[in-house]
């Protein structure tokens, strides 16, 4: 009995992939999860680019659901740079995404002018592009490439899409409002239904030179309800990182970053899922690098560390 229900669970897995998937295509929004987004902000906010005031290089690749087969895949590569001082941020966005037989890949430009005072400095960004999305509902069943019935079932579509986000930081405080799909023209404009994400963090100074990195994300998605993530991150010694968040009703993460210098961190991020599908699938592994090609600063001051 327990055979059957756990391939009857399998069965329903299957098919809630393929909802994913139509969801994703319906509204031709990027909606994917990042548990490592404090590492590249910019991925979710275009104000955040030039931050560091640097050419900022950041990859990453998701992979949601491991052991099932159609699971969500993500790739992202940002590079930013301030372009002029102190005031103009230039940069690239691309988003590779893969959910069951659908794929939808965004190529974006993003501009962010920031404003400097004596206590914070405060940016407004935007964002657009195009977004290429392939959908096909029947490819997990077909029998070969060339099938009429499959064939009928491929959707293509290119659009045009765009977002603004605002993004503030001090020397402890960081947040940010964005809107990072507000318009997209393969979609009836429903603020019910364009992604909203806020993000507010504070890195407060520990003894022997440690930091507490804490923050949280809320995001609402597709009319979906809002999504929460609380985050709370340890570095021993300005160097190494160990952390959990966890995802209301969703998932409890485990991160762990490592700052080589002040150009290099590198960050993994494993998420156990506590929903009703944990028993499908095993966990989700997330790795990011980022880069900043600048001169170094002074590591010993942790306050140069910029997260």
């Amino acid at each position: 009995m327990k055979v059957v229900s756990k391939h009857i669970f399998k069965l329903v897995f299957v098919i809630f992939i393929q909802m994913l998937a139509t969801i994703n295509v319906c509204y031709s929004q990027h909606n994917s999860f990042s548990s490592n987004y404090i590492l590249n902000v910019s991925s979710i906010n275009p104000a955040a680019i030039g931050r560091d005031e640097a050419l900022d290089v950041n990859f990453s690749f998701r992979k949601q659901w491991a052991g099932f087969s159609g699971s969500p895949l993500t790739n992202y590569i940002t590079a930013n740079a301030m372009i002029k001082r102190p005031s103009v941020n230039l940069g690239v966005l691309v988003i590779d995404d893969k959910i069951g037989s659908s794929s939808i890949q965004n190529l974006l430009g993003v501009y962010a002018y920031r404003i400097k005072t004596r206590k914070i400095k405060l940016s407004f960004g935007l964002q657009a592009g195009v977004q290429f999305s392939n959908y096909n509902i029947n490819s997990l069943n077909r029998v070969s490439q060339t099938d009429e019935v499959v064939s009928a079932n491929q959707n293509r579509q290119t659009s045009f899409v765009a977002g603004a986000g605002f993004y503030f930081n001090n020397k402890s405080l960081f947040g940010g409002l964005s809107v990072p799909y507000l318009v997209n023209t393969t979609s009836d404009f429903s603020f019910g239904k364009t992604p909203i994400i806020f993000n507010l963090g504070n890195l407060m100074a520990i003894q022997n030179r440690d930091l507490l990195r804490t923050s949280i994300l809320l995001r609402r998605i597709n009319g979906s309800g809002i999504t929460t993530d609380i985050n709370a991150t340890y570095f021993f010694y300005s160097k190494v990182g160990l952390g959990f968040s966890y995802r209301v009703n969703s998932a409890i993460v485990g991160l762990f970053e490592v700052i080589l210098n002040d150009q290099f961190k590198f960050s993994y991020a494993y998420d156990y899922s506590v929903s009703k599908i944990a028993k499908s699938q095993n966990g989700s592994h997330e790795i990011s690098l980022r880069y900043l090609f600048r001169k170094k600063h002074n590591i010993n001051n942790p306050r140069a560390l910029n997260f």
